[in-house]
């Protein structure tokens, strides 16, 4: 979950270990919440990025799956 600046869009970047992007997504000003879909990415740890209105807020993402 993310809160943006009110009416302001955003982008959501997920990077791998080496700093490489594999994903990228604008995020609508009106949503609090996205269902992304990253079945082809490897177990690991991934660094996301939020940014909107020259804010940023980096998140880390583990994937495993069982």
């Amino acid at each position: 979950m993310y809160l943006l600046p009110q009416n302001k869009s955003g982008t959501l970047q997920i990077f791998d270990i080496t700093g490489k992007e594999i994903y990228h997504q604008t995020l609508p000003p009106w949503s609090t919440l996205q269902y992304i879909s990253l079945p082809k990415i490897a177990d690991g740890v991934y660094q996301c990025t939020i940014t909107s209105n020259n804010q940023r807020v980096n998140k880390k993402l583990v994937v495993v799956r069982e």
